[in-house]
């Protein structure tokens, strides 16, 4: 009885894994035969300005999250820098607008993660 279990058991593995084996072989090969055309489309970088060291000895670059144009028609563009500061920048030049970290608490800290100042919006009369 016991010898009879282990033959069955043996033979329903290797029906497995000929039936397994024989499906495996119509894998497709190539999931796409036809050749993707390259876009015309160009993406380019440019420098546009260099904001300010914000952090300590250990981690010195700012904190930038996000940067945008106040859709107010002038071309200013703003920018946040995670540790508190706000910029403004004008022709290339950056200069601080508001610092979050003083009007809001003295103990405005950031300390890595996703923490501080991390997103502003405006007011759509914003000027």
């Amino acid at each position: 009885m016991k010898r009879a279990y282990i033959l069955f058991s043996i033979g329903f593995i290797l029906a497995s894994i000929l039936i397994f084996s024989s499906t495996s072989s119509a894998q497709i090969t190539d999931p796409i035969p036809e050749k993707i055309e390259k876009s015309k489309l160009l993406v380019g970088l440019k420098e546009v300005v260099q904001i300010p060291i914000s952090g300590t000895e250990r981690n010195r670059v700012a904190r930038l999250n996000f940067l945008a144009h106040a859709a107010d028609h002038t071309g200013r563009l703003f920018v946040n820098d995670m540790r508190g500061k706000f910029y403004v920048i004008i022709n290339g030049k950056a200069s601080v607008y508001m610092d979050v970290k003083k009007l809001v608490c003295p103990g405005f800290t950031y300390e890595g993660g996703q923490q501080g100042f991390s997103y502003f919006a405006f007011h759509p009369e914003f000027a």
